[in-house]
């Protein structure tokens, strides 16, 4: 007779508005697979209301909740932490899945992916973009009607929809992913609209993928904070999910071409068919990234995203700032 195995102890970092409306349903899809042991919030009584409807620890500190021999850690809203949570967590052995903080570094997260690996501690970054309903789709269409892909462009559905360097570089991330080759060269081009933003159209071209001789050539345009330095979210505007992140990704391909018109809703058409899909009823893109995370913690194969992806398409969002500053291309170097 084969042993069940004891469910995932997780613990949970950083309450919020998120808590009830993405990650509460997220892990409950887990069912018996995990059990939440112990919640963290800097707010005592959120903390102390949540610990007691489900029946858990509340820790006393980060710190605390690092050191409960915990299997892993999901950080909420890294919220003013910062990257202090992933720090802690490699002190601390902890295994942790936890969202982009606001300011990406890509020598800083090169240095913590590198002491992660060295302790045997999985920091899972969650990159949502990856994820949602729409992507994994594509992903299908992609190997099995489509073929390579030729041509993106990306643009923001609605004037709500923020820019700057941490929005690229999950975006960067994405295109890396879907196309599966290496970015060769970026350049960045700007003007004024006469806002607190400008209007940035940042273009790469990508190593020809398998099945092409030509490079694949991406467009992304988004509205970008004056400052360069800053980006919008250091300026207090709290990013949205990537389940609702108003994007529209638009995707031309050897055999047929697709249309991304959020994280749940997409176009295709490919050798004389053409189909309109609603994938609201699919997991979320929050609920694919921890239960990917735990089936690395049960010991599963599964791929999933470190902190090197981050620090790769970190250093092409910082080099998308060099070319705007200096204009002309820049050539897409990939750190070591």
């Amino acid at each position: 007779m084969v042993s069940r195995r004891p469910p995932l102890s997780l613990g949970v970092l950083g309450l919020g508005e998120a808590w009830e409306t993405t990650y509460r349903p997220a892990l409950e899809r887990l069912g018996e697979r995990t059990k939440l042991a112990a919640v963290y919030a800097s707010a005592w009584n959120a903390g102390d209301g949540l610990t007691r409807s489900l029946n858990c620890q509340h820790a006393g500190s980060m710190r605390a909740l690092m050191r409960s021999g915990l299997d892993g850690v999901i950080v909420l809203d890294p919220g003013w932490y910062g990257w202090f949570p992933v720090r802690a967590a490699i002190d601390a052995g902890c295994n942790l899945c936890s969202p982009l903080p606001q300011k990406c570094d890509p020598q800083s997260l090169a240095t913590l992916a590198s002491e992660a690996k060295s302790r045997g501690v999985l920091i899972v970054p969650e990159l949502r973009l990856r994820a949602t309903p729409a992507t994994l789709r594509l992903r299908e269409l992609l190997a099995t009607e489509m073929g390579p892909i030729s041509e993106i462009t990306i643009g923001a559905a609605s004037r709500t929809c923020p820019g700057g360097r941490r929005v690229l570089t999950e975006i960067i991330d994405w295109c890396q992913v879907v196309i599966g080759t290496a970015p060769e060269t970026i350049a960045c081009l700007g003007h004024s609209t006469g806002t607190p933003h400008e209007q940035r159209t940042v273009t790469l071209t990508f190593r020809p993928p398998k099945g092409r001789s030509e490079p694949t050539r991406v467009a992304i345009q988004l509205a970008w904070p004056h400052t360069v330095v800053n980006s919008v979210e250091e300026r207090g505007v709290k990013l949205p999910p990537a389940d609702v992140w108003p994007l529209e990704f638009c995707i031309a391909c050897r055999d047929g071409e697709a249309r991304l018109e959020d994280a749940v809703h997409l176009r295709w058409r490919c050798g004389g068919r053409e189909r309109e899909e609603s994938l609201s009823t699919e997991r979320t893109a929050a609920s694919v990234v921890i239960d990917h995370f735990a089936r690395r913690l049960a010991g599963g194969l599964i791929p999933v995203p470190d902190l090197m992806d981050v620090s790769r398409a970190c250093e092409l969002a910082r080099l998308a700032d060099e070319s705007m500053h200096h204009g002309g291309s820049v050539l897409a170097c990939r750190p070591d």
